[in-house]
């Protein structure tokens, strides 16, 4: 399949590409977004995205510069990988808004989500901060989303949870949009990730476990 302005990723299956209706502008904005909440900056990428197509993002979290991530050389498999993790991310939201009334949050972190997902892919392949995936890489974590981004969203939902519970309890939570929309909140989210990973596992749940091994 081809994707729209010529981003060629092979047989790749993701909805982006099938919504001939969608205006290039919005495609091509919804992939930046996932992008830049992928490489670490989640509100940034909800609040402040217009800073990075002007050219640089910066935040508490660092800078992000588009020209170093829109250069030649560059795949359009590793541009859409975050798009099509958020994709997958967004339908078990939906499905947890439905089912779960204790997750009323989820819909203001869907972009956390993303971010904490692509943390622990980075720990898996030990890719470095604010770096993409090479091409290979997110080939394969594209065409295979459906056998591991399960396991990685309850992990992730997990952590953002108890941080949330954490502000609560130290009076520090002023809602739900002000909780995401604060860069000072990451680190916490981040922090309970191995905590979140151990009680995966004692409940029989290897996360990383279904991740394609590089070879």
């Amino acid at each position: 399949m081809t994707a729209t302005m010529g981003l060629d990723v092979g047989v790749v299956n993701i909805t982006y590409l099938d919504r001939p209706e969608q205006p290039v502008y919005d495609f091509l904005w919804a992939v930046a977004q996932a992008l830049v909440a992928f490489m670490g900056f989640p509100g940034e990428a909800k609040d402040k995205i217009r800073f990075f197509f002007d050219g640089k993002l910066s935040s508490e979290a660092g800078d992000l510069s588009y020209k170093e991530i829109y250069k030649p050389g560059l795949d359009a498999a590793q541009l859409l990988l975050p798009a099509c993790i958020y994709e997958g991310l967004t339908s078990r939201v939906n499905q947890d808004n439905q089912d779960k009334a204790e997750f009323d949050w989820l819909d203001y972190a869907r972009l956390h989500l993303l971010w904490l997902a692509g943390e622990l892919l980075r720990m898996k392949y030990t890719v470095p901060r604010a770096a993409l995936f090479d091409k290979s890489l997110a080939q394969r974590l594209i065409h295979s989303v459906d056998d591991w981004l399960g396991p990685l969203y309850l992990v992730a939902r997990f952590s953002i949870a108890d941080a949330a519970q954490r502000a609560k309890e130290e009076g520090k939570y002023r809602g739900h949009r002000d909780f995401f929309r604060s860069p000072a909140n990451c680190p916490l989210m981040k922090s309970n990730l191995p905590h979140a990973l151990s009680f995966a596992k004692l409940t029989g749940s290897d996360t990383l476990a279904k991740l394609p091994n590089l070879s």
